[in-house]
């Protein structure tokens, strides 16, 4: 079984409609890491920009090393991994459009869709994905339909079954 990719949203100040995310991501031994997002979401197979909300994005070590990142495509990035096992991915997302396809962050609640929220390896190899969610001070529960531990982390299988499960 591959290494999870392992992400961590957290929402530092809601009422600007933005959710942070960091990533780890297992490089497998290679040299380069080729990352996506998804352009669709289930249920609505049109072609979407869910990439325009994207902010910020940066790579580095496990160390905090910088990496070498380079926008290939709309929704593509490459990432020069340096050898390193894992490469720590962070971006923040504009979140402000509710609707079942887009994230809405404001200061009472968000609603996260996977496909607009999550890049992951291009690869199209299975893996698990784990998602840790620390919320707000004001917010008190996490629901997801994913399975989880004790720590507000979900669980899924692929990214398939993440991103057909909303937060």
């Amino acid at each position: 079984m591959p290494e999870p990719i392992s992400y961590v949203l957290r929402f530092p100040a809601p009422q600007t409609h933005y959710v942070e995310v960091e990533a780890l991501i297992p490089t497998d031994g290679q040299t380069a890491v080729e990352l996506m997002m998804a352009v669709w979401t289930p249920g609505s197979y049109m072609v979407r920009e869910f990439s325009r909300n994207v902010e910020e994005l940066s790579a580095a070590t496990e160390a905090g090393a910088p990496l070498a990142i380079e926008k290939t495509r709309k929704n593509r990035w490459r990432i020069d991994a340096k050898g390193t096992p894992r490469v720590r991915l962070r971006y923040r997302l504009y979140a402000h459009e509710m609707s079942v396809r887009t994230n809405f962050v404001d200061a009472g609640f968000a609603i996260l869709n996977g496909a607009a929220t999550f890049i992951t390896r291009a690869d199209g190899r299975p893996r698990p994905h784990d998602v840790k969610v620390v919320l707000p001070p004001a917010w008190k529960e996490v629901v997801c339909p994913l399975p989880q531990s004790a720590d507000q982390t979900f669980h899924a299988a692929d990214f398939d079954t993440l991103v057909d499960s909303p937060v």
